[in-house]
């Protein structure tokens, strides 16, 4: 859920330049009866976090700033913020896949696509922060790893009630996440491992885990079938051993190809997610000659794989045959 430079509601794909702008219809003018049922939980979550923004619904606390997505044409400088003592809170961002946090020359930037909405924390950097005085709701962190840009570990932030917030009803039984709290690392110094080097969260995405997830840096994969994801996945970089094309898969989810860049580089193909950290694959010793259709996957409804796509025809300038 966005809202346009007019404050009409849109309904708007994080992957795409697909949206639905509801003419003339304010967040202020209508209620949650007119959002009916909302299936997927997170969007149900991060709807309500838009709504009770636009509604003046929630804490507006005057030690915090809150960060949001959903604004087009809105950017914010916080002059005098104190990381030592005051609070950035998610509680109503309003999208998960293209969160920001880079260092910049005027202070800390948080922004997020596809609004490009961001705010600028006026001579403050990332090593500035407290990881736990840096507020999410559970499912944010737990699922999402938005702390991620960060680069904090999820039992370092903290979590906070979202109850209060106005939430679209869900399907009959469903239930909504976010009751569950819990006070992060107010020392300013990470976790760390036994041997001292930082700890390694797992993905526990609803997609489910990718492979190269573990943290490192080399993924081999073994003799049998295997399914590499390609999706947002902050920053993440790692080089993939062993694809076997005459049975491994990429699926890219439901990623579009406005968001995926292709290149060979010295016999090896890579895979990049574009303005997300430098999310990278390299696929060693495979070029696009190599792949046919049979080893790539989508969701149902992404048309990547269609034959206009750019990504495919990208891959066919490089020698894939979509026909073979």
């Amino acid at each position: 859920m966005t809202k346009s430079l007019a404050g009409e509601i849109v309904i708007d794909s994080p992957w795409s330049n697909a949206a639905q702008i509801v003419q003339g219809v304010t967040y202020q003018a209508v209620s949650l009866a007119n959002f009916g049922i909302v299936g997927n939980e997170h969007f149900r979550q991060d709807m309500g976090g838009v709504i009770s923004w636009e509604q003046n619904i929630g804490p507006r606390d005057a030690d915090t700033v809150y960060v949001r997505s959903h604004e087009y044409g809105v950017s914010e400088t916080v002059m005098d913020f104190d990381p030592t003592s005051m609070k950035i809170s998610f509680l109503y961002f309003g999208t998960r896949e293209r969160l920001s946090v880079e260092d910049s020359d005027t202070g800390l930037v948080i922004s997020s696509l596809p609004t490009g909405q961001s705010i600028t924390f006026s001579g403050v950097g990332k090593a500035d922060l407290i990881p736990g005085l840096i507020e999410f709701h559970h499912d944010q962190v737990i699922e999402d790893n938005l702390e991620f840009p960060f680069g904090f570990a999820q039992e370092d932030v903290t979590l906070v009630d979202r109850t209060m917030l106005l939430t679209p009803a869900g399907p009959a039984g469903a239930t909504t996440d976010g009751f569950q709290t819990s006070t992060g690392n107010m020392t300013g110094i990470s976790a760390e491992t036994e041997d001292g080097s930082d700890p390694q969260t797992e993905d526990e995405s609803d997609d489910g885990p990718s492979i190269g997830d573990d943290g490192g840096t080399t993924r081999e994969l073994g003799a049998d079938v295997d399914l590499v994801d390609v999706t947002w996945n902050w920053a993440h970089q790692f080089e993939l051993l062993g694809f076997d094309p005459s049975q491994d898969q990429f699926d890219f989810n439901s990623l579009s190809s406005d968001n995926l860049s292709v290149a060979e580089v010295d016999g090896d193909l890579i895979f990049e997610v574009v303005k997300n950290g430098g999310n990278k694959i390299t696929v060693r010793d495979v070029q696009a000659e190599d792949l046919t259709l049979a080893n790539l996957k989508a969701d149902e409804w992404n048309p990547i794989l269609e034959s206009d796509s750019i990504m495919i025809e990208t891959l066919a300038s490089l020698g894939f045959d979509p026909f073979a």
